[in-house]
């Protein structure tokens, strides 16, 4: 395919229709170029000091091309994982996830031939690139493979492609990769969770089977050091956090008993810090309708202990947002992407952003993504270092044709004063 260089290795033991390639050498790919943000004069971003992916590989398909940003925080040398689309023709379209460096080396990369949305599908959780490490989590899944849905999952480095686990479900395949190797499958529509141990092991541990644990089901793995994390969803508003260590079984990490009224939420962890959302409507009773929004959330932290124990909990701020999305932590911030009510009752997107000692905190508005004010809005998953924000961002008007997405990195120390926690 011509968005995959000719030295990659191919690998066609899933489907000769639907092939796999990764880089042996991923120095053969240029490094990531980053250029100052194209709208940084924009009133959320001005004074920052931003700058944004450079969209210059030949092939790139139109409107998306950079899908979403993910992170792994548990690395000593953070690195971003990256997903690119290419136009293949046919209505075809080819993917790639890279595993990059702070600096934009890649250091890890593999691609697929890509047919179209339910044919020789590169899956990932929120359909991010997943990995730890120079380790990439690979997942497919194909309609006309000889086995109807089959799906396959892999973990790719630099020397190897390994095949760990093959099934044939009726949805689709999601992985992640812990650091030890072990690689996490989920299936759907039944939520069917799976640890599947590291090369040279056998068998699989079971997290969850299927529909488990009811009442809630889906949600995002959340990895720690000794840990996994499950955020949860169930009717309406409810929602749970659970944990599993190995060998299981999963358990209640927080489940609230009437989750109607209050619920925990949004679990993210660096390893060493961890926080998440404590939901409710305050003095106020709850609502039996069960898809009315909480009304009052707020952000609580505290240090990682063994196999995830909260150390010293404290409440740190008032979250704005509507409903529950992903928080990323690290290196003392949490951010997340929300939508909230302005008191006029306008809602709008913004990247909402808190650090941890203090509950100081500050709000990145987007401009609206709804005409007639349609220029730019965030996308995706949110990414953090030391120093920087990282995000996607989707402005058709303000971004040169043919992308109409990209990725942002913003400096913390640019964005001014904020506000003190409430």
């Amino acid at each position: 395919p011509p968005h995959v260089p000719p030295s990659f290795q191919e690998d066609s033991s899933f489907s000769c229709g639907c092939r796999l390639y990764y880089a042996r050498n991923p120095t053969d790919i240029a490094p990531v170029e980053w250029a100052p943000c194209a709208f940084s004069n924009l009133p959320s971003l001005s004074g920052t000091t931003c700058k944004q992916m450079v969209v210059n590989f030949p092939g790139l398909a139109s409107g998306n091309p950079i899908f979403g940003v993910s992170f792994d925080a548990l690395d000593s040398l953070p690195r971003y994982g990256v997903r690119r689309v290419y136009e293949l023709g046919s209505e075809r379209r080819g993917t790639m996830d890279l595993a990059v460096d702070e600096n934009g080396a890649i250091a890890s990369a593999v691609a697929t031939t890509g047919n179209n949305a339910t044919t020789c599908v590169l899956g990932g959780y929120a359909n991010l690139p997943v990995f730890r490490g120079d380790e990439v989590g690979v997942s497919l899944s194909d309609e006309n493979h000889p086995t109807p849905y089959h799906v396959a999952a892999y973990t790719q480095t630099p020397s190897e492609l390994a095949l760990r686990y093959e099934d044939k479900v009726s949805w689709a395949l999601d992985v992640d990769v812990q650091r030890d190797h072990t690689l996490l499958v989920e299936l759907a529509p039944t939520i069917t969770t799976f640890a599947v141990p590291g090369p040279g092991t056998s068998g699989k541990f079971m997290i969850s089977p299927s529909g488990s644990p009811q009442p809630y089901n889906g949600g995002s793995p959340v990895v720690g050091p000794d840990a996994i994390f499950f955020n949860r969803f169930g009717a309406g508003r409810t929602t749970a956090i659970f944990r599993w260590v190995a060998p299981g079984p999963q358990e209640p990490w927080r489940v609230e008993p009437d989750p109607g009224t209050k619920a925990a939420s949004s679990f993210a962890t660096d390893g060493k810090e961890m926080v998440w959302l404590e939901n409710g409507f305050g003095d106020a009773s709850a609502p039996s309708d069960l898809s009315i929004p909480f009304t009052h959330r707020y952000l609580v932290t505290a240090k990682y202990g063994e196999k995830g124990a909260p150390v010293d909990p404290r409440q740190l701020t008032r979250d704005p947002g509507v409903y529950a999305t992903d928080y990323a932590v690290y290196c003392g911030h949490a951010a997340r992407l929300l939508e909230a009510d302005k008191p006029d009752g306008t809602r709008y997107q913004a990247l909402f952003l808190v650090r941890l000692t203090d509950g100081r905190n500050w709000t990145l508005e987007s401009t609206g993504f709804e005409p007639p004010t349609q220029r730019w809005s965030w996308l995706g998953a949110v990414a953090l270092t030391c120093d920087e924000i990282m995000v996607g961002v989707v402005g058709p008007t303000i971004l040169p044709a043919p992308s109409a997405s990209t990725i942002v990195r913003v400096r913390l120390d640019s964005l001014g004063p904020g506000r003190p926690a409430e």
